[in-house]
């Protein structure tokens, strides 16, 4: 029978019987509980030899495992012959000496601090510049600078303004400066050539070479302008170039303001003119970048590539892009040797003279730049610290003394003084104390200008603004929105892109020359310039929306076809590039064939696309005509013979095809 617990009110008699019997499934006699009992409840029950290592958890059995090959006693019983408490010596140790030896020592060390050479370190060094003194940081910056490794990294601290006290900051060649949050300025009078400079910058005299690529990324400079009466003022000066292990300069993040000279300027020339060469340090002097730079309030140029002498670099190939440019003496963008050049997403605004200016292009692009407020002196000075030096450019006065940087018009050319206290110096005689500006009595928001064959310029979807109502214009500057210069005489020639770009004007004042577009040669001699211009807006009032030199027009013939019999004539009006030819055919033998023929005044670099458009009735009605053309110039041909004693009059541009 199943054993169960009596059933209260039943069982009567049987009860503790059945009890018993329940009771006896896990209990001994003595009331103790049965092994049995505890088995099927799942209890475990401990061996009488002990609890075995397989009947524990398997992370016990992995500790024990590791103890069981664990040192089991102390074979060691003294080391290098010592016992108890032992300290070593270098000396206890067989060979530790002679082994240490022969890996390396404090010299050959110091060879590889100073030597540059890191092949087996794993870091490049960084060098922290000291905290600053307060007055005078020239020596201690420049030391530590000085005793820096090639290659290194000089960093600056941030939250300090070091004081240029003695002297600029020189930056030594083959470098980084990491100076975010750094600023640095010149002591009150410190009158420097510039704040911070490179060393080959500073130099005079022939037989001196470029520094090695420097980058500096960050760097704030104060000119301190309203404290400045001398030196040339200049913010950041730098003569440096390119190598290949290290490749080239780069200005980035970089702020300048309140400069007595040029906010940046990259210079091919020592400080006083002399051509700089490529050296060891820096055997190319191109593909430098100057990238999301700002300039602000700039005695001379905003941001300068400055040109060299004859026969010394050209520093080719480089960017300049995304710098904001605010407020000039002189011109915004400047860039000398403009070959290879990429000019893109600038904003020059406020500049005393033209916006972006460059000379000896060659496959160089303008582009998307957006050029604001130019060539306005007048209202430059009020955002400068009330200096002498910035004035409106006035006509020169032989009783008048002008500062360094100041602008004058004379005999219609714009000069630059270069020197302070200039007085009684005609400027179109006197090279010393003047220099007379490229774009002669012109300023654009875009100027190019070249002697020699350049081809091809881009100047593309850029936004220009040449001047709003509470700037105003110059009276005495010529006004371009974009100007095309190309070499006076000879064959060579310009061939620019001119697309996309919106040229406004907002104000022009009664008597001032405004050209959205104009094409233009150095000279008296013909345009050297072709263009192709597609898809440009202009807005507000100019005098022209676009122009070319008018100079000595084409000669022109007779075509065999309309030249029988007697009054045959041409007469041909206009340049080169545009123009109009009116002919009038002869009395007898009139032939289809060639009616007319125009060449050139000079031959040019390649064959133009030539569009003619009938100007009179009469060529309207003669029918099908075809030109064909050559780089002497070019022929209208007709396919039907025209009428006797009739003139026929056609306009005709020649410009580059694409």
């Amino acid at each position: 029978m199943t054993a169960r617990l009596p059933v209260p009110g039943s069982d009567e008699g049987t009860w503790g019987d059945i009890l018993n019997s329940f009771l006896d499934v896990s209990h001994n006699v003595d009331g103790t509980l049965k092994s049995s009992a505890l088995n099927t409840a799942g209890v475990y029950t401990k061996p009488g030899s002990g609890i075995p290592k397989t009947d524990l958890d398997s992370s016990v059995q992995t500790s024990l495992g590791k103890a069981d090959t664990a040192l089991q006693s102390a074979p060691v019983t003294s080391v290098a012959g010592k016992t108890g408490v032992v300290t070593l010596a270098e000396s206890d140790i067989t060979n530790l000496t002679t082994d240490l030896a022969a890996k390396a020592n404090t010299s050959s060390l110091a060879t590889v601090a100073t030597s540059g050479s890191y092949a087996d370190l794993s870091n490049l060094p960084h060098v922290l510049l000291p905290a600053s003194n307060g007055s005078d940081d020239t020596a201690a910056v420049n030391a530590a600078i000085s005793a820096s490794p090639t290659n290194s990294v000089i960093v600056g601290r941030p939250g300090t303004t070091y004081i240029a006290g003695s002297g600029p900051f020189q930056f030594v060649g083959t470098r980084t400066y990491w100076m975010y949050g750094v600023t640095m300025r010149p002591k009150n009078a410190g009158n420097f050539d510039a704040v911070v400079a490179s060393p080959a910058a500073l130099t005079s005299g022939a037989g001196n070479s470029l520094d090695g690529p420097i980058r500096i990324y960050g760097l704030q400079v104060n000119g301190n302008v309203a404290n400045q009466t001398s030196g040339q003022g200049n913010g950041i000066l730098l003569a440096s170039g390119a190598n290949v292990l290290y490749g080239p300069t780069i200005l980035q993040d970089v702020h300048v303001r309140d400069t007595r000279g040029s906010g940046i300027c990259v210079s091919e020339v020592n400080l006083d003119g002399t051509a700089l060469s490529n050296g060891s340090a820096a055997p190319y002097s191109g593909e430098m970048h100057i990238e999301n730079c700002r300039t602000y309030n700039s005695g001379a140029n905003g941001i300068w590539q400055r040109g060299g002498a004859t026969g010394g670099i050209n520093m080719t190939d480089g960017f300049c892009i995304n710098n904001t440019v605010a407020y000039t003496t002189h011109d915004g963008i400047r860039i000398d040797s403009a070959g290879g050049w990429r000019i893109d997403g600038n904003h020059p605004y406020g500049t005393g003279l033209s916006g972006i200016i460059i000379t000896g292009s060659y496959a160089t692009k303008i582009t998307n730049s957006y050029i604001e407020g130019i060539g306005v002196l007048d209202s430059a000075v009020d955002h400068f610290s009330a200096s002498s030096a910035f004035s409106q450019a006035p006509t020169w006065s032989s009783g008048s003394t002008y500062s360094y940087n100041q602008v004058v018009i004379y005999s219609g050319v714009v000069y630059k003084s270069k020197v302070d206290s200039n007085i009684g110096n005609q400027p179109d005689i006197s090279a010393t104390q003047w220099a007379a500006y490229n774009g002669g009595g012109s300023v654009g928001a875009i100027m190019a200008m070249s002697s020699q064959s350049a081809r091809p310029l881009h100047i593309v979807n850029n936004q220009i603004s040449l001047g709003h109502n509470s700037w105003g214009l110059n009276a005495n500057f010529l006004y371009r929105g974009i100007l095309v210069q190309g070499p006076a005489t000879g064959t060579s020639k310009v061939s620019a892109f001119i697309l996309g770009n919106d040229i406004t004007n907002e104000l022009q004042p009664a008597g001032t020359n405004t050209t959205a577009i104009r094409l233009a040669a150095a000279g008296a001699g013909p345009s050297g310039v072709h263009s192709f211009e597609q898809s440009n807006v202009t807005r507000g009032a100019w005098n022209s929306t676009r122009s070319a030199d008018a100079t000595a027009a084409p000669v022109g013939s007779v075509g065999a076809g309309a030249a029988g019999g007697t009054g045959a004539s041409i007469t041909v009006t206009g340049n080169n590039q545009v123009g109009n030819i009116s002919v009038t055919s002869g009395n007898s033998g009139i032939v289809a064939g060639a009616l007319a023929s125009v060449s050139y005044t000079n031959t040019m670099g390649v064959t133009p696309r030539v569009v003619v458009e009938p100007r009179s009735a009469a060529a309207a009605a003669l029918g099908p005509i075809y030109v064909t053309t050559s780089t002497t110039g070019f022929t209208i041909n007709t396919s039907v013979a025209p009428a006797n004693n009739t003139a026929y009059s056609f306009d005709y541009i020649a410009t580059m095809g694409v």
